[in-house]
């Protein structure tokens, strides 16, 4: 007996559907996730305390962020020249937070963000207003109210920041895509 081309499209696309077997975590799996959401803890409470500090362990330094990178062969190069166009300084500061400066090229225009932990891998993050219009040339009276809105809500509120492994730092806000900081030293 032969079934209907309907439903023989059917039970394929059906079979296709099928999401494959997944083997079980394992060990090495969760030591990765520990490393890089707990900072290497498996303690909650240490975590809460603790991670800003481990955070921000060997942060300071010119870093880059990486967009649009390739991911093999190319990499080294873009990188180098990211650093030169559109460096970035981290500095800690003595509570386990930091200072990430943003500048142009030419060295005449830059701003600061400022996180401050919060616990974990929460950290409050501020921009202030005049800096960061100038370094986008947003000139008084330039653009509208809800352009300098947007401009501050984007660069103001809380954010997740992981390290994935010494050069590169992810920093995510509720506001947009996550920004990856590659180090240029």
């Amino acid at each position: 007996m032969r079934l209907p081309l309907a439903f023989r499209t059917l039970a394929t696309l059906l079979a296709l559907a099928t999401p494959a077997l997944a083997a079980p975590a394992g060990g090495g799996d969760y030591k990765t996730a520990l490393d890089v959401f707990y900072g290497g803890m498996a303690d909650p409470l240490k975590y809460s305390e603790s991670y800003a500090e481990v955070l921000t362990r060997g942060l300071d330094g010119r870093w880059a962020p990486l967009l649009s990178f390739p991911t093999g062969g190319g990499f080294a190069d873009l990188l180098a020249r990211t650093c030169e166009r559109l460096p970035a300084t981290i500095r800690t500061t003595p509570e386990h937070g930091f200072v990430l400066t943003r500048g142009n090229a030419r060295g005449d225009a830059k701003y600061d963000v400022v996180f401050t932990p919060m616990g974990g891998s929460m950290f409050g993050q501020y921009t202030a207003p005049g800096p960061i219009f100038d370094y986008l040339g947003v000139k008084e009276g330039v653009g509208t109210p809800s352009l300098r809105n947007n401009i501050l809500r984007a660069n103001n509120g809380i954010a997740t920041v992981n390290r994935l492994g010494e050069n590169i730092l992810v920093i995510q806000t509720n506001y947009g895509p996550p920004s990856l900081y590659g180090r240029c030293e």
